[in-house]
Parts: structure tokens; C-alpha cells; sequence
């Protein structure tokens, strides 16, 4: 991933959809094409990314009853592999080239850290976002993702590149508890900073597919999300590798596990295993912030994730009014940014 280049996203929940929120769903394109020079297909009009994930967390188990219950607290260590795309109509848009195999030419990845509590046994809220980082790859030097190699996820990213975001909304999920983190996952983050501008000619990355504009131009607080994703224990076998650099999975190195992916934040531990399918459970996992956990699992999901705008309360009238008259999709035509269709 020699020409990796991260961005920042968000997530936004399930909850940007209810009747009574102000959120309005946007339609974005992922502008590959301008941020290639032309040699890699763009991808137009997405309503939602579809992804799977593979994630090695650690429960401080705060009441010593052994499981998961009310009060514990964990941290979540997760790689995310955006697999495809599909449009308002449920069809797939994703090109022929994007992704991992024979033949492909560029993918998006998500590195992320986040943080919670438990709420009850089986009910758990996010607390905090620790870290968040979308990496592009594309092009000469492209290196598809393999959860049993993480440096395929994550590279050096261009200088300034970087967007952020922070909790944006109640967030969170459940499970079942005591045993197990299975259950649901949906997260909200509002974006802090300015958005999408990451390479040397200018070109930005995310465009309001309504407009051609850089998602940092329209009114009010842009959001992504993670939502209707599925949680699942997992044992750390194909796709999703295995948290220890050095062990071996059904047969499969570990050439750099999460451990390296998370070096920075001083991620360790071994999961139960190694040849064979291995267990969900991880017999000691730490990190520098937290020192040793008392249990671990290895987890996956899989499920999609959307933009939207919160419009911020004093630009909702002009955000209203900008939509309704057609202005920014009069300048559609004089504006548009590096915009092509693959």
C-alpha cells in the first residue's frame, strides 16, 4: 500500500433515520478517479458501504463475576474492510476493479478504537472514540486486505490527509452477556475538522453526489455510521486472522496481527488456539492505557454504513432554503470536483 492515503469518516447509528431527528441522509461519491489521476474507476451516488470487520477486545471485569455484567468496562481494537457498495435502490455500484483478488486496483479500510460500558448484562453504550483512520489504497504498488497481515490495512497516509471526528450521539449495542459480546454494534461520530481535502493537486476525496461539492460545504455537522452491523465471537481464523504476530491459524501465518496494527497503543495478548480453528477467547490481552484485562474475545461483524448532516440549529433555516431553490445544484455544472465515472 506504497500509495495509501487515509481520510477520516464518522459513523452514524441507526438512529439518524428515526421520524423525529433532524438528520438528513446524503448521497455521497468516493472520488477514486481524481485522487488517482484518472486510473482508477470513481464510484457514484452511494447510499450505503457494506463492510466486514474483525476486532480483538478486552472487558475489565470490575464486579469479579467471571462474565460479562453490568458495570464492566472494555475497550475494542477493530480493522474494517469496506467490500462494497450499493445505491438508494439496494443495487450494487461497486466496480469491477475495487477490492481484494485477482485483478483489483483499490479499496477503502478503516482502523478504529473505541471504548464503553456495560449498561446492564446484556445492553452496553460507547463512551468514547479513541481513534478512527480510513485509509485509500489505489493504484501501482496496491496491496489488497488480509486480516492476517494488517500492514494491508494501514499505511504511511499522505501529510494532512487526516480527518477526525468524535462521539457525536448515544451509541452502543447489545449482547449476551454473561458469556459473550454477540449482539449489535451501531455508533454515531460527528466529524471535527475539515473534510476530504488529501492530495497534492487540490482534488477532494467525498463529494455530495447532489452537488460535486466536498461534503465540508454542506451546512451542518456530516456524519457517518455503522449501523444493522451483527457482533459475533468469533475464532480467529480465515478471514479474520489472529491477534498475536508470529501464530499460526488453520495453517496460516500471522504475519503482522492486531498486535502490530495496534502497536502504537501497545495492544497485546494470545488468543486460545493456534493450528486448528483456535477459540473466540482470548487468555490475556493489554494495552499501555489500560495494562492487563481480565478476558478477551475476538470478534467479527459485518453490515453497512451511511452518511447524513445534522444541520447545526443556526444554519437549518439556510440549509432548508439552499436545498429548496436549487443553488447548489445550479453550481453542480461550474463546480464539480475531479468527479468521473469509472
Amino acid at each position: 500500500m506504497r500509495k495509501a492515503h487515509w481520510i477520516g469518516l464518522a459513523l452514524v447509528g441507526l438512529l439518524i433515520f428515526g421520524s423525529s431527528d433532524a438528520r438528513a441522509a446524503v448521497i455521497w461519491d468516493w472520488n477514486f478517479s481524481g485522487a488517482s489521476g484518472g486510473t482508477v474507476a470513481n464510484v457514484d451516488d452511494i447510499n450505503e458501504a457494506e463492510f466486514l470487520a474483525g476486532s480483538f477486545l478486552g472487558f475489565n471485569d470490575l464486579d469479579a463475576s467471571g462474565g460479562i455484567t453490568k458495570g464492566d468496562t472494555f475497550r475494542d481494537y477493530t480493522l474494517i474492510r469496506i467490500n462494497g457498495m450499493t445505491d438508494v435502490g439496494g443495487g450494487n455500484i461497486t466496480p469491477l476493479t475495487y477490492g481484494t483478488g485477482a485483478g483489483r486496483d483499490h479499496e477503502v479500510t478503516i482502523k478504529t478504537i473505541f471504548s464503553g460500558k456495560q449498561t446492564t448484562d446484556n445492553t452496553y453504550a460507547v463512551t468514547a472514540i479513541e481513534l478512527f483512520e480510513v485509509y485509500f489504497d489505489f493504484g501501482v504498488g496496491f496491496t489488497g486486505t488480509d486480516f492476517f497481515s494488517t500492514g494491508t490495512f494501514t499505511d504511511t497516509p499522505l501529510a494532512g490527509s487526516v480527518e477526525t471526528g468524535v462521539l457525536g450521539g448515544a451509541s452502543g449495542g447489545t449482547n449476551a452477556g454473561p458469556t459473550a459480546p454477540d449482539g449489535t454494534i451501531d455508533i454515531i461520530v460527528a466529524l471535527t475538522d475539515l473534510l476530504h481535502t488529501f492530495d497534492p493537486e487540490g482534488d477532494y476525496f467525498e463529494l455530495d453526489s447532489a452537488t460535486g461539492f466536498p461534503l465540508n460545504t454542506v451546512a451542518g455537522i456530516v456524519l457517518q455510521g455503522i449501523f444493522d452491523a451483527n457482533n459475533l465471537v468469533s475464532p480467529p481464523a480465515t478471514p479474520l486472522g489472529g491477534l498475536k504476530t508470529g501464530s499460526v491459524i488453520n495453517s496460516i501465518p500471522v504475519v503482522a496481527g492486531y498486535d502490530a496494527a495496534f502497536a502504537a497503543q501497545g495492544l497485546t495478548g494470545t488468543q486460545v488456539g493456534g493450528a486448528g480453528a483456535g477459540s473466540a477467547v482470548v487468555t490475556s490481552i493489554s494495552d499501555t492505557a489500560n495494562g492487563a484485562y481480565d478476558f478477551g474475545f475476538h470478534t467479527r461483524s459485518d453490515g453497512s454504513f451511511v452518511k447524513a448532516v445534522t444541520p447545526e440549529p443556526a444554519s437549518i433555516v439556510s440549509w432548508i432554503g439552499l436545498c429548496g431553490i436549487g443553488v447548489l445544484l445550479e453550481r453542480r455544472r461550474r463546480q464539480r470536483v475531479a468527479k468521473a465515472r469509472g
